[in-house]
């Protein structure tokens, strides 16, 4: 569902105040959306690493980076699977996409961000200095950021079938 209704053509611009609500709106539903994923996962390697009582692997699960918890997962997954060709394929096609989605997670939280008011876009600039040759920037429309919102849910529900499918 888009976050700004249509307007009467011809299509007006939206004014600062409109585009910076309906970016942080798609950025925070966006975060969310990661966070959820995120307990889901905890969940997931609580559950993984079994034992009679799991809530003590609860500071062991906590510490880890979200990379590290999902190639935690990878590892476990190529070892419990291991004879299953159709699981660590659709896993891996699914941890590939995750990761790329995870990157993007630590960029928008991490890095800063410029409103564009006359293009109608947002650009995110990932951590870094200003000047730094590592420093990415990346221009979203608010069309583009809906369609990474989409994405970012899509593979969470992916997640989620993949643990009903695969018993995981």
């Amino acid at each position: 569902m888009p976050i700004v209704e249509a307007r009467l053509a011809p299509m007006q611009p939206l004014s600062e105040a409109e585009l910076q609500s309906a970016v942080s709106s798609l950025i925070g539903r966006l975060v969310m959306e990661l966070s959820r994923f995120e307990l889901n996962l905890d969940l997931c390697l609580r559950h993984l690493a079994g034992g009679s009582e799991p809530v003590l692997l609860n500071p062991l699960i906590e510490r880890l980076s979200l990379k590290a918890k999902m190639d935690a997962l990878r590892e476990v997954i190529a070892r419990r699977h291991a004879g299953e060709v159709d699981c660590l394929r659709e896993f891996n096609s699914w941890y590939a996409v995750m990761d790329r989605i995870r990157a993007k997670r630590n960029a928008f939280i991490h890095g800063g961000w410029v409103f564009n008011y006359y293009e109608q876009e947002v650009t995110n600039l990932a951590p870094g200095l200003p000047g730094s040759v590592t420093r990415k920037e990346t221009r979203y429309s608010l069309s583009t950021l809906e369609q990474e919102l989409a994405g970012t849910e899509a593979a969470a529900r992916e997640f989620i079938e993949l643990r009903r499918r695969w018993g995981f």
